[in-house]
């Protein structure tokens, strides 16, 4: 029997010690789901910042994504079609890998610490190899704190919409 001030054991409750596929399932489906609330939370505020310093969006995870598959934009607009969707496409997967580290019991802030972790050294490592850009060492403390800002918001939200979309579950 669980009072009610008692919490469940894991996020997502029952599931946790009697399905595991079923942990994993509602995990992958409610990050997939937290991860598109971080990535339009992280798409304001890039917009907030850009409108804020007069500041273009950047070219580069468009330049890595046509360089990792393979394609040739004819035009600026067609780089920019391909940036929105390997933006959303690649926010929302993140978002399902979050799921997943629920539905295997890491907890908070260790689980968004170590989340933070990996998107953002991969942003700062593995895209401006793939684009063929200036690396991050050479971006300035300003460009990285700006970087890094916009990372927190993606992470914080994505952590705060997964809670919140497993406690509706009722788990």
């Amino acid at each position: 029997m669980q009072f009610p001030w008692q919490r469940p054991a894991h996020p997502l409750g029952q599931l946790s010690r009697a399905n595991p596929i079923g942990r994993i399932g509602a995990g992958i489906g409610a990050g997939f789901l937290a991860g598109i609330a971080g990535t339009a939370a992280m798409t304001l505020s890039s917009m907030a910042e850009m409108k804020l310093r007069d500041r273009k969006p950047s070219t580069t995870p468009q330049e890595a994504a046509a360089n990792l598959l393979g394609l040739e934009p004819r035009n600026s607009d067609e780089l920019s079609k391909l940036g929105q969707v390997v933006h959303w496409q690649y926010g929302t997967s993140l978002g399902a890998i979050r799921g997943l580290m629920s539905a295997a019991a890491l907890r908070e802030p260790l689980a968004s610490i170590v989340f933070f972790a990996a998107v953002w050294a991969f942003d700062l490592a593995v895209v401006p190899e793939l684009a063929d850009t200036k690396p991050a060492t050479e971006w300035g403390a300003d460009e990285l704190a700006i970087d890094a800002f916009h990372h927190v918001v993606f992470v914080g939200v994505t952590a705060l919409a997964l809670r919140a979309l497993l406690k509706k579950r009722g788990r």
